[in-house]
């Protein structure tokens, strides 16, 4: 067995999505199980693409991952009818076990958008609200608004705090070996 394969793997500890597809706003916080139970529409199976959305987004491109989706106005979230929010985000906290290294915890976040300088060029355009750039223009042009990773503060063994990355080594005494 190689050291890839002895490697604890990642866990989703929680994942927050806002605006995708009927889902407003929502906040999950998972275990090692976790049971998603709800009525019929209540947004269990786009909550479950959020999260294959992000799978797909990192492969490919947001882009590429909105096409089986039917597209950036497909997947915006609607206010109320016939008004659609004009981005999504889906920010997932990461927890990676010790191995080699310390245990270490990420958050990624992950917010598409429609492209307001496209909307703002469209001819006829007016100066669109924020939440309806992309219906009043009807450009359904995505842009990656955030990509990033965040790691929090963790503290240190010696008590002192300290930014992602590899944790300082302290130095062995003679006595340790």
């Amino acid at each position: 067995m190689n050291s890839e394969q002895e490697r604890p793997p990642a866990f989703l500890t929680r994942v927050r999505v806002e605006n995708y597809r009927s889902i407003a706003s929502c906040d999950v916080k998972l275990g090692p199980l976790t049971v998603l139970a709800g009525p019929n529409a209540a947004g269990k199976s786009n909550f479950l693409d959020a999260i294959r959305f992000v799978r797909d987004a990192l492969a490919s491109s947001p882009g590429r991952a909105l096409e089986p989706r039917g597209g950036l106005e497909e997947v915006l979230h609607r206010h109320v009818p016939g008004r659609r929010a004009d981005s999504f985000r889906i920010t997932l906290d990461l927890s990676l076990p010790a191995s080699e290294r310390p245990p270490f915890d990420a958050i990624y976040i992950l917010e598409i958008g429609c492209d307001a300088a496209v909307a703002l060029s469209a001819p006829n355009a007016r100066r669109p609200s924020p939440s309806s750039a992309c219906e009043r223009t009807q450009t359904d042009k995505p842009v990656l608004r955030r990509d990033e990773v965040v790691c929090p503060r963790r503290p240190r063994p010696d008590g002192f705090p300290w930014l992602g990355g590899p944790m300082p080594r302290r130095p062995r005494r003679s006595s340790e070996g």
